[in-house]
């Protein structure tokens, strides 16, 4: 039986299949790089971006946006630069 832990990271990798190439690769890059090392704040925030349609993810990722949340926005602009500096 897999343990929560694989659970939770398949659960999140489909989360993370978005209808936007760009996305689903910055997104899927972040979750197998960096999300083992976030903060129980910081994983939760990630799953709370994750609901949030594909535009808006994008507008916050291409600097378009801000998130009002400014932790929230800490954690877009680190996905942002995740795969080297991904700003336009």
């Amino acid at each position: 039986m897999p343990d929560n832990a694989d659970v939770e990271m398949k659960r999140l990798a489909w989360a993370c299949r978005r209808g936007m190439l760009e996305l689903d690769l910055l997104l899927q890059h972040f979750l197998q790089t960096e999300y083992a090392g976030l903060s129980a704040d910081d994983k939760a925030r990630f799953c709370a971006l994750l609901d949030q349609p594909d535009p808006v993810l994008q507008q916050y990722f291409n600097g378009d946006k801000r998130s009002e949340n400014e932790d929230q926005q800490k954690l877009i602009e680190r996905i942002r630069y995740c795969l080297g500096n991904n700003s336009r």
